[in-house]
């Protein structure tokens, strides 16, 4: 009740409201996808030496918004807008590094190409060819992007390509430069989308979005499309948007399984007889991907996920199956590693290692930015003018994606978000993990209050978080209240 109240007052509004919808979105947890989803959206439109565009920039963000919607996790944290080739570069690669076997990918790009010789260039926003091989070293080979997706070795990946306008360079010595797209090849598991026919020019669109992203983004909200169901609905989108004159056009190998922006309630059965018992999509998909493995945390993740399932029954026996086997294997290992208590600080529990022991996706995230003198840590910990900010927003989000009520996690990503300077988000769920007892995130609450970061500076407050702080041993808010010239309770 004293949150609503103080919620009332204007000053403390806009920042109440973010932490209400923190807590909402952390109660609800994320949806409930079978496979991890990997995206790098890009947009160019401000070109240096050439025209502007007016879409791309617009494209991209609404593609970025509908594909978190979707499940997705975005590389840099959302639609990467007028990149350069070094960036795009950095970028690819680091989409390439966050693929696995058990994440589907996707690729956007809004902006010009050109294809040369039958091959695809991406341009990135300082491109300006004045010979035909400019374009090798200026541009992106959009060959490159099939090849990091492949390395992968996942079941799908998607790559659409905004991008098939009139070529703007007429004017440098580039004749094999021609418009429009050629068709490229696809690696197992891939679909290549492309705005229109190879060869063809595609509309820019006079509503601030291109025809082709506009009817994706509106077939990605409709339910129950598979992958070719989803494709033919954005065709006719485009087709009346145009009246016929565009016709997107995609070139794909072979899926394993089925793939769903939005899923629906089928209604089938798990055999797939018609008429039976109603099963979740999600649902179905999740057990299809489990069922085969002796991952006791998956068949408790699916109980949890689905509480009415139609798998509930088999999944308690594989996993009453499988706690026997594991508890016998326990016994052979090494007592120093399988006694090791969740909780305890690292350096009790593994002295002078270096080994994380966190599971589930969240190695990463405590490698990259759990703090030294956190007495949770699962790892050495990072100062923070060492934390790679970039790097483990993007890890700590997808392992509190995951894990939702990992307090730890949460702390980890509001410490990475205030490293990068996005203080307000990384105050708000600072002082939440705080408000739930978690000792790091009160002894830093201390901190954002005795400098005014993303808080107002309030020397009273930070006190009431540093004590709370060094009751339970915390040394950094030690040092605060000796800052604060405050005596020691």
């Amino acid at each position: 009740m004293k949150l609503f109240k103080l919620c009332r007052s204007a000053p403390n509004h806009i920042v109440c409201t973010i932490f209400i919808c923190v807590c909402m979105i952390l109660a609800a947890g994320p949806p409930s996808w079978a496979e991890g989803r990997v995206a790098l959206v890009i947009g160019n439109s401000n070109y240096r030496f050439i025209p502007r565009l007016d879409n791309p920039t617009n494209d991209a963000r609404a593609m970025a918004d509908a594909l978190r919607e979707s499940g997705f996790l975005l590389v840099g944290d959302g639609a990467q807008i007028d990149i350069d080739k070094s960036a795009f570069d950095n970028l690819t690669r680091e989409f390439g590094h966050r693929l696995t076997n058990q994440t589907v990918g996707l690729f956007y790009f809004a902006g010009h190409a050109v294809q040369v010789h039958g091959i695809n260039y991406l341009a990135p926003v300082q491109a300006n060819p004045k010979l035909e091989t400019d374009v090798k070293f200026d541009f992106v080979d959009a060959n490159t992007i099939v090849d990091v997706m492949a390395e992968a070795r996942n079941r799908f990946n998607i790559i659409i390509l905004d991008s098939c306008r009139n070529n703007p360079w007429t004017q440098s010595r580039t004749r094999s430069i021609g418009g429009g797209l050629a068709q490229m090849r696809v690696a197992a598991g891939m679909v290549v989308s492309y705005s229109t026919q190879p060869g063809n020019v595609a509309s820019d669109g006079v509503s601030g979005h291109s025809p082709y992203t506009e009817s994706m983004i509106e077939s990605m909200k409709k339910p129950g499309l598979d992958v070719y169901r989803f494709f033919n609905d954005i065709g006719l989108g485009v087709k009346r948007k145009t009246n016929g004159e565009q016709q997107p056009w995609i070139s794909m190998s072979p899926i394993e399984g089925e793939f769903f922006f939005h899923p629906q309630k089928s209604q089938t059965d798990p055999a797939g007889n018609a008429g039976g018992t109603p099963v979740d999509e999600v649902d179905y998909q999740f057990w299809t991907s489990i069922k085969n493995t002796e991952n006791q945390g998956l068949f408790r993740e699916y109980l949890r996920r689905f509480p009415n399932g139609a798998f509930i029954a088999v999944a308690k026996n594989m996993l009453e199956d499988s706690s026997a086997r594991s508890n016998a294997k326990a016994a052979k290992l090494d007592p120093q590693v399988s006694a090791m208590p969740v909780g305890k600080a690292f350096d009790e529990a593994m002295p002078g290692s270096s080994r994380s022991m966190a599971h589930d996706g969240q190695a990463e995230c405590d490698r990259l930015a759990s703090g030294p003198k956190d007495q949770q840590r699962l790892a050495p910990g990072v100062e923070r003018n060492a934390v790679l900010a970039k790097q483990a927003i993007i890890e700590c989000r997808s392992a509190v994606f995951n894990n939702r009520h990992n307090l730890r996690l949460q702390f980890q990503l509001a410490r990475s978000l205030d490293v990068d300077e996005k203080i307000d988000e990384a105050a708000v769920l600072m002082e939440f993990v705080a408000s739930q007892g978690y000792t790091a995130a009160e002894s830093y609450m201390g901190w954002l209050y005795e400098y005014g970061r993303g808080v107002p500076k309030n020397h009273e407050k930070a006190i009431k978080y540093y004590t709370l702080a060094i009751k339970k041993g915390d040394a950094y808010a030690k040092d605060g209240l000796y800052r604060l010239d405050a005596k020691l309770p």
